[in-house]
């Protein structure tokens, strides 16, 4: 598989075997257009503010200790709970982390922080440790993607708004 960017168009395309297509037709459909979308965000907010969209992309987020990264721990977290499951005959306690890891990948805020980041910087907002936080206490992801999607729709980035 191979993913490429049409400089003239903006689009992303994805090259993939017939027999990848076969295996993964929803990932390969899927991918260049939010490829597109996140591209098109982060090429909005870069204009606005350079230094902003940087700190968003690495994640900066204030002080921190080591071992305090949330995208890290999701993925050891997921990794370790995947291996779990792999490991064991208990076919109800496989199914209890099959929805334990599910939950955790769609309720872990590193991705929808990125967005909103990014998002916000292109309506002329600085990057924040919780760009939520006037949704209240535990926004769900659906509250989240709304936000992300207001905030793309006031800096006229269809791309994302539309997803």
């Amino acid at each position: 598989m191979e993913v490429l960017r049409d400089d003239d168009t903006g689009l992303w395309i994805v090259e993939a075997t017939d027999e990848e297509r076969t295996l993964k037709p929803d990932y390969l459909s899927a991918l260049p257009q939010y490829l597109t979308a996140f591209d098109s965000l982060a090429r909005v907010a870069k204009q606005v503010d350079e230094a902003q969209s940087i700190l968003a992309l690495l994640g900066v987020r204030g002080m921190q200790d080591a071992g305090w990264d949330p995208y890290e721990t999701t993925i050891q977290g997921v990794k370790a709970a995947t291996r779990l499951h792999n490991e064991t005959d208990d076919r109800l306690g496989a199914r209890h982390l099959q929805l334990w890891i599910y939950g955790h990948i769609v309720e872990a805020s590193v991705p929808y922080e990125l967005l909103g980041n990014l998002a916000r910087i292109s309506v002329g907002d600085p990057a924040t440790m919780n760009p939520f936080r006037n949704l209240g206490p535990r926004p769900s992801p659906g509250e989240k993607i709304a936000a992300i999607a207001e905030w793309a729709d006031a800096a006229g980035n269809e791309a994302i708004a539309d997803q």
